[in-house]
């Protein structure tokens, strides 16, 4: 559900009117407009009792808006307590034991990751998270954070708040998960023949700002790169090839004082890379195609929670709408009563455990559950 906020008292006393059952949680997606509330509602929390965990993010999604304020909960049922890693310890420090879910093929536990978006490593952690639960769960999740891109704590527990952390839940769900962006292949394949976590050095072997330019639109080349990388380059980025599915976007998102360009996740050396580039109405009809594929079955979905990329709402600006009326009106007609909620956020996960798990930029990812 999806409460205004007007102080942690209030929120409490809304909370408070829906009885937690055994097991569940309150998970709690909150605006980045109350950051400096944050301390306050975790001490709140904490003096009622209430078992909760939660993060900061740049908005929230409640039907077919677009929320700057306020907070989105959901009561979940977790198998074992959640658990937060620490990921700029050098072993990657996790206070507690991750609970390994019992294997039913018929209900397959969900683990939901919200991930501090500045974190490092977050590719790697996301292998060794795979590496230890394979396909017997299913993935789903979003990089944390607020909008003006500052590091600070952003993922919460009873515990504390933290910063360079991710929260792994292991919640007793069942149900489906998807993935799609609609980014199309403009031009490549390139390999990234050098890199550095997030940052392309080198593509085709040639310093890579030099062929990212070559290959932009004409109108585009003598830009100078400070305009480049605010306004236009979010509609070319780069895709990364994955066999039997979308390419992986990555978004260069700025020059390094060496010229390299910057990216907002990893790009693995030796990846075959592609230019990309998409319409809003491709980009849209690809949220679309998810929820299609993710309600294929009619079986009518008990709850439902979606992540969009914050990246992918600044370059709709305000064709995102449409995007979240899209979303809206598919759940609606396969599930009239379903409330669509979720979050923008900055990087995607979804999984079904059969493909390796990747952090996705402007993706739209989409869990539901059955009764």
């Amino acid at each position: 559900m999806y409460l205004k906020i007007s102080s942690s008292q209030q929120l409490i006393a809304d909370l408070s009117r829906v009885p937690l059952g055994d097991h569940s949680h309150w998970m709690i997606l909150l605006a980045d407009s109350h950051q400096s509330q944050l301390n306050d509602i975790v001490a709140a929390l904490n003096r009622e009792g209430m078992v909760f965990f939660g993060a900061i993010v740049p908005g929230l999604i409640h039907d077919r808006r677009h929320c700057h304020d306020g907070a989105v909960v959901k009561a979940v049922t977790c198998i074992g307590k959640p658990v937060v890693a620490l990921l700029d310890e050098q072993d990657q420090a996790w206070p507690g034991a991750l609970p390994i879910p019992t294997v039913n093929p018929c209900r397959k536990p969900t683990l939901h990751l919200l991930i501090d978006c500045f974190s490092p490593d977050i590719s790697g952690f996301l292998s060794r998270l795979f590496n230890r639960f394979g396909n017997s769960v299913n993935y789903f999740g979003g990089g944390v954070g607020n909008r003006n891109m500052q590091s600070g704590p952003v993922i919460f527990t009873p515990e504390g708040v933290y910063r360079n952390a991710a929260l792994v839940a292991v919640l007793d769900t069942g149900g489906k998960v998807n993935v799609r962006h609609g980014w199309e292949r403009l031009d490549g394949p390139f390999i990234a023949s050098r890199t550095d976590k997030n940052v392309i050095q080198e593509l085709n072997w040639e310093p890579a700002m030099d062929l990212y330019r070559r290959i932009l639109p004409d109108e585009l080349q003598n830009v100078a790169a400070d305009e480049l990388f605010t306004r236009f380059s979010p509609g070319y980025p780069f895709g990364i090839q994955k066999e039997g599915r979308e390419d992986v976007v990555r978004d260069p998102i700025r020059l390094t004082p060496a010229g390299e360009m910057v990216c907002l996740s990893d790009v693995p050396e030796n990846s075959v890379m592609y230019l990309e580039h998409a319409n809003p109405e491709r980009l849209i009809e690809a949220v679309g195609r998810a929820i299609d594929e993710v309600t294929a079955d009619r079986k009518s979905p008990a709850s439902c929670l979606v992540y969009d990329c914050y990246s992918r709402s600044l370059l709709l600006g305000e064709a995102f709408l449409r995007e979240l009326e899209v979303v809206a009106d598919r759940f609606k007609s396969v599930a009239p009563q379903l409330a669509v909620e979720g979050a923008i956020v900055l990087g995607e996960i979804a999984s079904d455990g059969e493909q390796s798990l990747e952090f996705y930029n402007k993706t739209f990812v989409v869990s539901v559950t059955y009764e």
